[in-house]
């Protein structure tokens, strides 16, 4: 019978996805206040789980793993500090039964995003040309000069992860 906290736990953390991915959407920027959120309230739900065989350590090693990723791909300027971090915290729900599937998720649902940007930026430049003929694709230098809103595709592995959770205590 699943405990009201482990729920409370999974609720809370759908919340602070949501709330992420919103934020890195209206501003980019996700707030650390999501990614602190994420990491307690896990620790919240692992230690609510009445099974002893809860691999907690698991979800703690891919947590600190997906942390030292993160953080190289921020000083590698790959990606944003914010999204390193809520990518650690996903990581940390995830596990190792879950990171592969999120992982892949993540990744597709940022192809769409890219590609959704690289639309706009080809409208954009076809507007300003005066016409969609003249346009044509721009330049492989003005693709990364518009941000994608990475937090989104992170946010959508993250509830991945969390049903993943929550299915069996529903």
């Amino acid at each position: 019978m699943p405990t009201l906290l482990a729920l409370a736990a999974l609720a809370l953390a759908a919340g602070l996805l949501v709330w992420a991915a919103a934020s890195d959407f209206a501003r980019y920027r996700i707030p650390n206040a999501a990614s602190l959120g994420l990491a307690a309230a896990f620790l919240v739900f692992a230690f609510s789980q009445p099974d002893v065989g809860f691999p907690w350590l698991g979800h703690l090693k891919f947590g600190a793993l997906a942390l030292a990723l993160g953080l190289l791909a921020f000083v590698k300027h790959l990606a944003g500090g914010g999204d390193g971090k809520l990518f650690a915290a996903v990581a940390l729900w995830a596990g190792p039964e879950r990171v592969l599937p999120a992982v892949l998720l993540i990744a597709l649902i940022g192809g769409v995003l890219a590609a959704a940007q690289l639309l706009a930026v080809m409208q954009q430049r076809a507007r300003l040309a005066g016409g969609y003929r003249a346009a044509g694709l721009p330049p492989r230098s003005a693709w990364g000069s518009a941000p994608v809103p990475y937090g989104i595709a992170i946010a959508g592995g993250g509830l991945y992860a969390l049903w993943g959770l929550a299915a069996p205590l529903i």
